[in-house]
């Protein structure tokens, strides 16, 4: 789905700077309580595939500085590298099959850890 079409673009964005004053609002009362690890935005775009997807992500990622995870992209590198998830995953794709969530899940969850994530926010499209 997408969401510019069915939210339209100024309620994105609407919906955007609140993201942003709350996680500011948040962010300050958190570095004075715990740290000072500042939370970016975190957004996901789903839909069928060749919707438009990837060109709205590429906008909103230029736009708000967010890093782009796709999984398909984090899919193909985990085949790539030959990890454990990316030979599980391999065989699902060979066969023509969907990989499943809990594959999937442990690719998202590995790729969020990592340290561009936190500050910048991240855009999931898949």
């Amino acid at each position: 789905v997408n969401l510019v079409r069915v939210l339209g673009l100024n309620r994105i964005k609407k919906f955007i700077r609140k993201s942003k004053r709350n996680a500011a609002a948040g962010a300050t009362e958190s570095v004075q309580v715990t740290s000072d690890v500042k939370s970016g935005l975190k957004l996901i775009i789903a839909g069928a595939p060749a919707s438009g997807k990837g060109t709205q992500c590429e906008l909103i990622k230029e736009k708000y500085g967010v890093t782009h995870l796709s999984t398909g992209d984090m899919l193909r590198a985990a085949v790539a590298a030959g990890s454990e998830v990316g030979t599980l995953a391999k065989e699902y794709m060979d066969a023509g099959k969907l990989v499943p969530d809990e594959v999937i899940i442990g690719v998202v969850q590995d790729r969020l850890s990592e340290d561009d994530c936190k500050p910048n926010g991240w855009l999931l499209d898949g």
